[in-house]
């Protein structure tokens, strides 16, 4: 192709001024590489956000487990105290912790020494504290606790209330409000326990010495009450006009000891036993004697053995009484041969000088007193069986009383009412006393 002459210089000047070569020129300048795309930029907010979630997840889960356990741990607790102090153990563990330990206190008092109160509750004590001691204890025989007078441990060592559930209800917060009481409520079918009563307050009576005697014997002094007590010397004789409380000194008339001292009677007074020694002075024996028939004998015991206290009417004479082995219950059926009756539970705890017998309504009954607590046992069959003790007193219910007094263990029979009393060292000192007109079943103030 022919290229004019001006239109050459100017190619040829450009290519100069390039240094390419004129074709080079010509062609076109190769396109920049294009560079990637830059990631847009993270913002802090996106982080703070997750940071404030993973920092929630943590610190919320504790609680929400805590929420959990705050629910189960409540409904343990009224379920707890149900079965510890019976229809209002709830309410007490939650409210008044003094008068929940009172009532379970009760309930061990008021169990048999080889039972176990508080098994029925081990595993919800172990619920409640997450605490395998806690069931062991709850599982023990109610001799084994201090207050019945074992070795092992107090009541106090059960160590379950409601008091660490306020620290639970702070770390379940906020997914538990409106305060951890309210939660606090039993659930269905739970176990509960029969309640207790409170026993009833002596009255203090007047007039009876403390002292026991082998002889006891009651009679109708009108519309009162005659009681011949002791023997020998140490015979004494008194009157109540108003059914035990209070006792005033008889005369000792000539025909008032010899009706009705030294001897232990029926309510009629026909049958009369008295205690006399064998000829050899190895034994003592009971003289049976009736109106109109011969007086027969009956061994009761060695000469080792020390009469504690005796009760009689129509059908036999019981005696209780000690030597080095123990105590001893004997029955004498009225002309028959006497024989050893098995000691009831509760009474091989017992003292010698804290232990006493009676007859009452053709009912056997007997009284112990341990560690401050009186118990009566009972039998209507003429102990073959007895039923399970009574608690007559606990110390621990009165203090007032058992501060200055002994507990009231002495059972005198007046008719179809039973006493259970102390007796004073004087004749104007006062006692505790209290009565029972269902054969030792219930105990009341008289």
């Amino acid at each position: 192709m022919y290229i004019s002459g001006p239109v050459r210089g100017i190619a040829d000047l450009q290519e100069r001024r390039s240094g390419l070569p004129r074709s080079a020129a010509r062609e076109p300048a190769p396109a920049p590489p294009v560079a990637a795309k830059a990631a847009p930029p993270v913002r802090l907010r996106f982080v703070l956000l997750v940071g404030l979630l993973v920092w929630g997840a943590f610190s919320l889960y504790p609680r929400l487990q805590a929420a959990f356990r705050l629910h189960d741990v409540t409904v343990a607790t009224a379920d707890y105290g149900l079965c510890m102090a019976g229809p209002t153990g709830p309410t007490l563990i939650r409210d008044r912790d003094a008068e929940f330990r009172k009532l379970v206190r009760r309930r061990l008092i008021a169990s048999g020494p080889t039972d176990h109160p508080f098994q029925r509750c081990a595993k919800l004590a172990r619920t409640v504290t997450g605490d395998i001691e806690r069931e062991r204890l709850h599982s023990l025989r109610a001799a084994d606790f201090r207050e019945y007078g074992g070795r092992g441990p107090s009541l106090a060592e059960l160590g379950v209330s409601a008091g660490p559930l306020a620290q639970l209800f702070h770390d379940a917060w906020p997914f538990a409000r409106g305060g951890y009481t309210q939660l606090i409520k039993p659930s269905l079918g739970a176990a509960e326990s029969a309640h207790v009563p409170t026993p009833a307050r002596p009255a203090l009576g007047r007039g009876l010495p403390a002292r026991g005697g082998v002889y006891r014997n009651v009679w109708r002094e009108g519309s009162s009450f005659g009681v011949a007590l002791g023997a020998g010397s140490d015979t004494a004789l008194f009157v109540t006009a108003d059914r035990g409380l209070s006792f005033r000194a008889l005369a000792q008339r000539g025909d008032a000891m010899e009706q009705h001292a030294e001897r232990c009677a029926s309510q009629d007074g026909r049958k009369v036993y008295r205690f006399t020694p064998r000829e050899d002075g190895g034994a003592l024996q009971v003289l049976f004697s009736l109106e109109g028939a011969q007086a027969t004998l009956s061994e009761l015991a060695t000469t080792s053995e020390r009469v504690l206290g005796t009760g009689c009417d129509e059908r036999s004479l019981v005696a209780l009484t000690s030597d080095r082995q123990g105590l001893h219950l004997r029955l004498c059926p009225f002309g028959g041969r006497c024989g050893e009756l098995p000691l009831p539970k509760g009474l091989e705890l017992a003292a010698p000088a804290g232990v006493d017998v009676a007859k009452v309504k053709g009912t056997l009954v007997v009284s112990a007193v341990t560690d401050g607590v009186v118990r009566v046992i009972s039998s209507r069959d003429e102990g073959r069986t007895f039923t399970p003790a009574v608690v007559a007193f606990d110390a621990a219910e009165y203090p007032d009383l058992a501060a200055q007094r002994r507990p009231p263990f002495r059972l005198l029979a007046l008719g179809e009412r039973l006493l259970v009393y102390t007796g004073g060292a004087k004749s104007a000192e006062a006692y505790p006393v209290l009565a029972s007109d269902d054969q030792g079943v219930s105990f009341r103030t008289p």
